[in-house]
C-alpha cells in the first residue's frame, strides 16, 4: 500500500496534465529547466544543502522520477507538516507549495488557522496545526491559495494553469475523503 505522500506525488503531481514531465525547459518559465516538476535549481540547492555533489544539467534530466522522492519528501511534504495534516487537505497544502513555494502554501494554512500569517512554518503554527487542522475548510484554504495566485509575477501567462491544478487538486481532495467502501462497486 502507498503512503499518502506516495499518493499525493504519484496519483496527483505527476499526472501529465501537472509535473508529470521528464527534462524540459519552457523558455516563459521562470523556474528554467525542470524534471519530474522540480526545477534543476531547486534540485541543486536540496543536493548543496545534504552535502551531495552538484549534478550538471544533463544528469539532471536523466534522472529518473523516483530519485526525485528524497526532495519532494523533504522539501515540500515535512516542510508543510503534511503528514499532520487531514487527507485531501494535505493534498493541497502539498500541491501549493511545489506549484508556490512553502511560504504561500503555510501562509494559506495559517489564514484558515486564524494565526498570523507569515509563511513560517514555526512553533505557533506547527501547534495550530496539530491542535485545528481537522477543522480548516478545503473550499477556504482553495481561496486563499487562488488569491496567492493572483498576486504573483507571471499569473498572466501561467495563471490559468495554476487555478485549473489548484482545482483540481481540490476536487481530488473532496473525492480522498469519501470512504472506499461507500464507492459503488462497477
Amino acid at each position: 500500500m502507498m503512503s499518502r505522500f506516495e499518493t499525493c506525488l504519484t496519483g496527483f503531481t505527476w499526472r501529465i496534465e501537472n509535473d508529470g514531465q521528464p527534462g524540459h525547459l519552457d523558455p516563459n518559465d521562470p523556474g528554467g529547466l525542470t524534471s519530474w516538476g522540480m526545477t534543476y535549481r531547486t534540485y541543486c540547492g536540496w543536493l548543496k544543502n545534504t552535502n551531495q555533489p552538484i549534478i550538471s544539467q544533463k544528469q539532471f534530466v536523466a534522472l529518473p522520477r523516483t530519485a526525485f522522492y528524497p526532495t519532494y519528501t523533504n522539501e515540500f511534504w515535512i516542510a508543510v507538516m503534511a503528514d499532520h495534516l487531514p487527507i485531501g487537505l494535505d493534498l493541497m497544502v502539498f500541491d501549493f507549495a511545489i506549484v508556490g513555494g512553502t511560504h504561500g502554501s503555510v501562509a494559506a494554512l495559517q489564514r484558515c488557522l486564524n494565526i498570523s500569517h507569515d509563511g513560517v512554518l514555526g512553533p505557533v503554527t506547527e501547534h495550530a496545526i496539530l491542535q485545528n487542522a481537522a477543522q480548516i475548510s478545503f473550499d477556504e484554504f482553495h481561496s486563499y491559495q487562488v488569491a496567492d495566485y493572483k498576486t504573483r509575477a507571471g499569473y498572466d501567462y501561467w495563471g490559468g494553469g495554476w487555478v485549473r491544478r489548484a482545482n483540481d487538486a481540490l476536487k481530488q481532495a473532496k473525492l480522498d475523503q469519501i470512504p472506499i467502501s461507500s464507492v459503488p462497486a462497477v
